[in-house]
């Protein structure tokens, strides 16, 4: 299970460690579930992002949703992709019949919505970029004063971070907060 960017820190794993994580899958003959929800909110855009499924697509199951992204609380509204092989297909059955036991129907209205948000168009193009540029300076600045006070946490890259994060992280990193 891989989160991209990480929760809570908001740090990214580089293409190598990636490439890696997938060639141990591929060893062991694992499936990696990437949680891709943070995916939209690198604070640069043109941060470099490698996803477990475009390197062995076949074992990678991609989650995402709009509630991180388009920050908008409360809307439980997520996608799963999974391999497009047989085997894939048999898993999105399965999760599907356990899915549809576990939750109700999306009301149409909000089915409407999603699928307008899920095709980027650019104005929510250009509000996950702004939004992304508003979390990036207030995680640098963040970063910064933990640095400033002793803290060796590495730079945040995309969204989970900024003060939540500096008040949980705890034992995850030695920055004190």
């Amino acid at each position: 299970m891989l989160t991209l960017p990480d929760n809570p820190t908001g740090t990214l794993a580089g293409a190598d460690l990636i490439r890696e994580v997938c060639a141990v899958a591929e060893a062991e003959d694992l499936t990696i579930v990437s949680d891709e929800i943070y995916r939209d909110v690198l604070h640069d855009p043109a941060t470099p992002f490698l996803s477990p499924a475009e390197v062995v697509g076949h074992r990678t199951v991609t989650t995402t949703g709009l509630s991180k992204s388009l920050a908008v609380g409360g809307w439980r509204i997520g996608a799963l992709r999974t391999p497009a092989d047989d085997a894939g297909r048999r898993l999105r059955d399965r999760l599907v019949s356990f899915a549809s036991d576990m939750w109700s129907t999306l009301p149409g209205p909000m089915q409407q919505v999603s699928a307008y948000a899920f095709a980027e168009p650019p104005e929510i193009r250009a509000r996950l970029a702004a939004s992304a540029r508003l979390h990036g300076a207030v995680a640098r600045a963040v970063h910064r004063s933990a640095v400033a006070a002793g803290a060796t946490c590495r730079p945040p890259t995309g969204r989970p971070t900024s003060t939540r994060t500096s008040r949980r992280c705890g034992s995850r990193c030695d920055c004190g907060a």
